[in-house]
């Protein structure tokens, strides 16, 4: 049973890229770079996401909202119980304003924390989407593959 081989960087990996551009540089000289190219259309499909890519956002916003919750939590319980002993210590006004303005910088930092979740969620990532600009030059041994309909599977990228 075997696991792909490790991808490191390789003097053989360097080599297929460069003789990859320098067959790219030789067909455009010749004016036919896009004549022996492989059509985006024909390229294998793309494969499926796992459950984990839906799955890790749900238990980060989990996560967020939990801390969000119990830091705000503690932070009134906190207000609330503490403002007698302050009190006596200081005057009534000034402890008020003192808990009103801790609980009020802690819901900022619970809104910031939920704004940047949200932002992680629906903004998209940098997905690469297939285009001549993304897939060519492509390196001579994964053109062979495709052209001979075999799997991309164990290949280094």
């Amino acid at each position: 049973g075997g696991s792909p081989p490790a991808c490191a960087e390789s003097a053989a990996g360097v080599a297929l890229a460069d003789r990859a551009k320098a067959r790219m540089s030789m067909d455009v000289e010749e004016g036919h770079a896009s004549s022996s190219r492989i059509p985006l259309s024909a390229l294998p499909p793309l494969p499926p996401r796992s459950n984990a890519y839906y799955l890790e956002p749900l238990f980060g916003v989990g996560v967020v909202m939990f801390f969000s919750i119990l830091f705000l939590c503690i932070a009134d319980h906190t207000a609330s119980t503490a403002a007698p002993r302050v009190e006596a210590q200081i005057d009534a006004s000034g402890a008020d304003t003192l808990r009103q303005i801790a609980v009020a910088l802690l819901r900022l930092q619970v809104f910031a924390a939920v704004v940047c979740t949200l932002l992680l969620l629906f903004i998209p990532a940098g997905v690469i989407r297939r285009s001549e600009a993304t897939c060519y030059p492509m390196p001579e041994e994964v053109e062979q593959r495709i052209r001979a309909r075999k799997p991309l599977t164990g290949m280094c990228n």
